[in-house]
């Protein structure tokens, strides 16, 4: 399953892994969030990419995301790591962390951070947090300029020339970044618990100002992000799939587990060891029913098969099922009796 880019056309979308959950309520009324469970769970985009170098003079770059937590662990909100999964020991930057007290930080090299905008936000309450860098000129010296703003408030510039202007190459992630590899991650966890909407990049035109006040709609927040190159709103149900090659694999997902599906009151297996792409085809297996008064009861039995590919792991797979009465007998109320179609249809590879 994916989470939809809103600015490229879904071409560069993230893939939510493990104990995501979606559809939370989100920052405005009607809007949606993605929830994380915080040891688990996290989404990590497809599109390996590279990060702005050598910033120009006038440039500005930012990075931006809403988020609601009570936790107390700290963890990583987002972070560009060097490959799609959580096996980056270290390389990782442009990292939106919270320490265990709920303050927030921006690590953009191996031991540098922003200072903390005052106050803790681990309140249950939403909040957007927003990095930015901004490169000037004062007599010929180039100065790169670091802030973070939560709700429009900043804590203390970092400041230096060419400080943090190296380019680096990898995937976002939202929900995990290697956090406890930095000296201002140690003892806190690599993952977030909690929910995130509306993760956004300005990397190829002038990133906008902080808003003073947070935008107070998804339309209104639209606006702010017009000039964004990546946006992910979070709100998707759950239930879109990715078509698309998954980082780190030459096949996809769906070959690479085996099924296995058995009843009992009358015993039967009209499947058994065939692969989850041949047997999510849109076909109806039949199944013998019960006798009249009876109960009837399934396994689905699904197992990692011959091909799979560890870079796999974790990965959401969409696997609706639903029962279909095909023959009913006069006069009997048989109708359909079961459906797993919900964004928890889903096999965690």
């Amino acid at each position: 399953m994916q989470l939809a880019n809103a600015k490229a056309s879904n071409a560069n979308p993230l893939l939510p892994r493990y104990a995501t959950s979606f559809q939370a309520a989100g920052p405005w009324t009607g809007s949606r969030a993605m929830s994380l469970d915080g040891s688990t769970a996290f989404a990590a985009a497809v599109t390996q990419q590279s990060t702005p170098s050598g910033f120009s003079l006038g440039a500005a770059y930012g990075w931006g995301v809403w988020f609601k937590t009570t936790s107390t662990a700290g963890g990583a909100l987002f972070g560009f790591t060097d490959k799609p999964d959580t096996t980056s020991t270290a390389n990782v930057d442009h990292l939106l962390y919270m320490d265990a007290a709920g303050r927030l930080g921006f690590g953009y090299s191996a031991t540098s951070a922003t200072g903390s905008p005052p106050g803790t936000f681990n309140d249950g309450e939403w909040h957007f947090a927003y990095a930015r860098v901004d490169v000037t000129s004062v007599l010929t010296v180039t100065t790169t300029t670091w802030r973070l703003y939560v709700d429009g408030v900043s804590g203390s510039p970092s400041a230096g020339v060419g400080l943090g202007g190296t380019s680096s190459t990898g995937y976002w992630h939202l929900g995990w970044s290697p956090l406890a590899a930095r000296p201002y991650g140690t003892g806190l966890s690599n993952y977030f618990a909690g929910s995130l909407s509306n993760f956004v990049v300005f990397h190829t035109s002038q990133a906008p100002n902080a808003p003073s006040t947070n935008p107070a709609s998804q339309t209104a927040f639209d606006t702010f992000a017009s000039s964004a190159t990546e946006q992910w709103k979070l709100d998707d149900t759950g239930t879109t799939t990715f078509a698309g090659t998954v980082p780190g694999t030459t096949a996809s997902p769906c070959t690479m587990f085996d099924v296995t599906w058995s009843f009992t009151s009358p015993a039967s297996t009209p499947v058994s060891g065939l692969g989850l792409g041949t047997f999510a085809d849109n076909s109806s297996r039949p199944v013998a029913a019960p006798a009249a008064g009876g109960s009837q009861s399934s396994t689905l039995t699904i197992s990692r098969g011959s091909t799979y590919d560890p870079d796999a792991a974790g990965l959401r797979l969409y696997v609706p099922i639903s029962w279909t009465v095909e023959s009913v007998p006069t006069g009997s109320p048989w109708s359909l009796a079961f459906a797993w179609t919900g964004a928890d249809a889903v096999v965690v590879a």
